[in-house]
């Protein structure tokens, strides 16, 4: 092999270890932005877990003033000649089912949706973790796979009575 030839070797050596350099910094830019984009995904998840909340807040003011109507609507039967009694037994059982249903269906609604969007989050969350780890730049310590472990608990945790949501609701825990 004569000189040139080792020159030349080595001149194709270097430029595609500069080729693989250039793809390298390329892959890493693109798998920061995953995973600036997957905290993204977990800080939408929160906030849409507070618009929830907030939701939850509302729905229970409306029937407090649902509540309302219907004390003022026993009242006026009142006035009309039902005994108390009736009135309020047939009230009281169909504010109850009525209650119960539409809690039933609110919590079935948000726990559903909440798996879907952290099922996504997670998995998005674990695709950029493979690729991190491929090439050696991921931190163990981050919090965001805190939050989305965390978040996993607490929706794998198993569901509760409603008897035990109402105690929260008047203190009674």
């Amino acid at each position: 092999m004569s000189l040139d030839d080792a020159a030349q070797m080595l001149a194709l050596s270097n430029a595609n270890l500069k080729e693989q350099l250039q793809r390298q910094k390329e892959l890493t830019k693109k798998l920061e932005l995953d995973k600036l984009q997957t905290e993204k995904q977990i800080e939408l998840l929160l906030t849409k877990k507070s618009q929830n909340k907030l939701e939850q807040i509302e729905r229970k003011r409306v029937n407090e003033l649902k509540l309302r109507q219907a004390e003022r609507a026993l009242e006026e039967q009142k006035s009309r000649g039902r005994t108390e009694e009736e009135l309020l037994r047939q009230s009281s059982k169909e504010r109850e089912k009525k209650f119960l249903a539409e809690i039933n269906s609110q919590f079935q609604e948000i726990e559903a949706s909440l798996r879907r969007q952290l099922s996504d989050t997670i998995d998005s969350y674990q695709r950029s973790i493979t690729k991190l780890k491929k090439f050696g730049s991921y931190n163990h310590n981050a919090d965001v796979p805190k939050k989305v472990e965390q978040y996993n608990d607490e929706l794998r945790q198993n569901p509760v009575s409603y008897t035990h949501l109402r105690a929260h609701e008047t203190g009674r825990n």
